[in-house]
């Protein structure tokens, strides 16, 4: 029986020197995974690097407001949402429809025409009052597809004592309140 485990343990070791020394000299590794770069937003505080909707909000009465704005500039309020379109951004009267959709859980407003630039940029103010948010998050806002995938995050100023956030627009899409 010894002779036996003798012979098993010498063919072992001998299996084990060989293939050992087979291949390259490198060493072998176990890959690390890479580090999340944060996205860059340097207005926004952001917590492990990364952003969200904010979706503990009270769902928002669903309005739609319609109005014309030319080149004097003007001013569009859909429920919390603010909308300042300065003089000589537009070209000429355009339609403009803000609208806070039914049975979001997000605060989202959404422009038309889809795509409308500006020739100065507008200021966009988005409250978040019907929301249930930590103290210390600073909010901003975010442009978003129709099924609130993030497009990207804009440079936004979160205005504690009003519960509003402010960014600087220069096209027409999806806005949310974001962290």
């Amino acid at each position: 029986m010894n002779r036996v485990r003798l012979m098993f343990s010498t063919l072992l070791v001998g299996v084990v020197v060989t293939t050992s020394s087979c291949g390259n000299d490198t060493p072998t590794a176990v890959p690390q995974p890479k580090a999340l770069e944060p996205r860059p937003e340097p207005e926004l505080s952001v917590i492990g690097g990364w952003m969200a909707l904010i979706d503990s909000c009270s769902s928002l009465p669903a309005v739609s407001v319609q109005q014309t704005i030319g080149k004097a500039g003007g001013t569009i309020v859909a429920g919390p949402d603010t909308l300042r379109i300065p003089a000589s951004a537009l070209s000429k009267p355009v339609t403009i429809t803000a609208s806070l959709p039914d049975g979001y859980f997000v605060n989202i407003v959404k422009f038309q025409p889809d795509g409308l630039r500006f020739r100065k940029a507008a200021t966009l103010s988005m409250g978040y009052s019907n929301c249930n948010v930590l103290a210390f998050l600073n909010l901003g806002i975010a442009q978003v597809t129709d099924d609130l995938q993030i497009i990207q995050y804009l440079k936004s100023t979160d205005n504690k004592k009003t519960q509003t956030v402010t960014a600087q627009i220069q096209h027409f899409s999806n806005y949310a309140v974001a962290w």
